[in-house]
């Protein structure tokens, strides 16, 4: 069974405005009554267990503060997946929260050297498809034109750097 909002309430107390979640009750030794709750993944984010069953500590905020579970994805605006802070906290399409990523390498997001060409390759992924941007002289010029897709396909959610 789902875990419900009325339920939540009762398990935990949730502060939106610092984004910790505390416990209400003791279930346990391990999780005392006002003690935080959740233990911190090795991705960063936040869990608790609930009778067997894992929840995003984020996802169970979302669901305390507007009583149901988000339709889609929940994401952290600043990319910290531990700060749980309500006005850090937006729905977001898979798509979306992908876009709000850093880059995962030493290069700029969407941007890629072709040594047999010497040129900067530039591309973006919207909703499971790579798009090509095309070939560019400089890094510079390929990942401005990264950041003109980004700002286009993705408003909000881009964050090109």
């Amino acid at each position: 069974m789902d875990l419900t909002a009325a339920r939540a309430r009762e398990l935990f107390f949730y502060d939106p405005l610092t984004g910790k979640m505390t416990w209400r009750v003791s279930l346990n030794a391990r999780a005392p009554a006002g003690a935080q709750a959740g233990t911190l993944g090795h991705n960063g984010r936040l869990r608790v267990t609930i009778s067997g069953r894992r929840y995003l500590v984020h996802r169970v905020a979302w669901l305390m503060t507007f009583g149901h579970w988000p339709d889609d994805e929940v994401d952290h605006k600043n990319l910290i997946p531990s700060d749980n802070r309500l006005c850090n906290l937006r729905v977001a399409t898979h798509s979306q929260n992908n876009a709000n990523k850093s880059p995962s390498r030493d290069l700029p997001k969407g941007v890629s050297f072709e040594p047999r060409t010497g040129r900067w390759r530039s591309r973006i992924r919207v909703a499971r498809k790579e798009i090509a941007l095309g070939h560019f002289d400089t890094m510079t010029a390929a990942h401005e034109a990264y950041a003109r897709a980004a700002e286009e396909h993705f408003g909000a959610f881009a964050r090109a750097a």
